[in-house]
């Protein structure tokens, strides 16, 4: 697995504990609340209970003192009595009843609590589980356009110097597709030699013509002016031979690849700083090419061959 899909994972492993830690707290809370209510509730229903019996005791004795001064029967009295029993009694049936449905409600609502917290934490997780899908996915498909633009460039780089490989295999070209390509490459090459050639070879001439025209200026400036010393000097030297910028640039190349070969004839490079120049004008390519290459460590450079005097010395000894 790559690091940057255990970093994307992680990231939404870590938003889903924390919407999971949200939902629990509001779920708690709430269960708190209605545990608070029933609490509530229940302490209302023991104050009801105490007053309605303390009012039904006072009842009963304002009844029993008005029973006496009226002069009721024993008998009468006991009914009476009775009746306030059953009273109260069916008041305080009532304070129960609607103390139960009161709970009952309450558990209702827990009930509906923890299904809603249930499907809150399910909803949570699919979002979660969709949307590090749907991440994971474009991070992937981002990466593959990533690394089919670098092998397209990879291809259109080695096309550019005849090599159709990569650039066949990425598009899927048939071997003959492929071996157009190369014909058609190789054609323009020829095309662009025969017109390096044709414009080399208008510069030689426009080139020569300047030189031998500055030849006879001379010739005939010497002669004005009585310099027959350099005149005939100039006649043994012969008038210039006109060099192109690439035949220039060739001589060039070839005079710095025999002078680095006759100063590091086995091809390693111990001189770090006369390395860098020559890659940056060069290129590794063209190192490599005429068998070039930097030394691991200029301590055992040989003698004249880059090497820190000290360090020769130390070694010859």
């Amino acid at each position: 697995m790559a690091k940057s899909d255990e970093l994307l994972k992680q990231m939404y492993d870590s938003n889903l504990a924390s919407q999971k830690a949200a939902l629990q707290s509001d779920y708690d809370a709430a269960l708190a609340d209605l545990d608070a209510q029933k609490a509530a509730a229940q302490k209302q229903t023991e104050h009801n209970v105490r007053l309605t019996k303390t009012e039904a005791d006072r009842s009963a004795v304002n009844a029993a003192e008005y029973y006496e001064a009226a002069g009721l029967s024993s008998g009468a009295k006991a009914q009476a009595r009775v009746a306030q029993d059953n009273q109260l009694l069916a008041d305080l049936t009532a304070i129960r009843a609607a103390q139960q449905q009161g709970d009952i409600n309450i558990e209702r609502q827990r009930g509906l609590l923890g299904q809603q917290y249930a499907a809150a934490i399910r909803q949570a997780q699919a979002e979660n589980d969709m949307a590090k899908a749907q991440a994971l996915y474009e991070q992937a498909k981002e990466a593959e356009a990533n690394l089919l633009a670098q092998q397209k460039e990879a291809a259109n780089a080695m096309a550019s110097i005849g090599n159709f490989d990569l650039y066949a295999q990425l598009y899927g070209l048939t071997p003959e597709q492929k071996g157009a390509l190369v014909q058609n490459f190789n054609n323009q090459q020829l095309q662009s030699d025969d017109s390096l050639i044709a414009s080399d070879e208008a510069e030689r001439k426009a080139g020569q013509a300047r030189l031998d025209q500055q030849y006879k200026d001379m010739l005939e400036f010497y002669k004005e002016t009585g310099q027959f010393d350099k005149w005939e000097q100039l006649i043994q030297q012969g008038p210039g031979v006109y060099e192109t910028q690439r035949e220039k640039d060739a001589r060039i190349e070839s005079e710095t690849i025999s002078a680095l070969k006759a100063q590091y004839p086995g091809g390693s490079i111990y001189d770090r700083s006369l390395w860098t120049s020559l890659m940056q004008q060069y290129g590794e390519n063209w190192l490599s090419k005429n068998g070039f290459r930097l030394a691991a460590t200029p301590f055992t450079a040989p003698k004249g061959m880059g090497g820190r005097t000290q360090d020769v010395a130390n070694i010859n000894r």
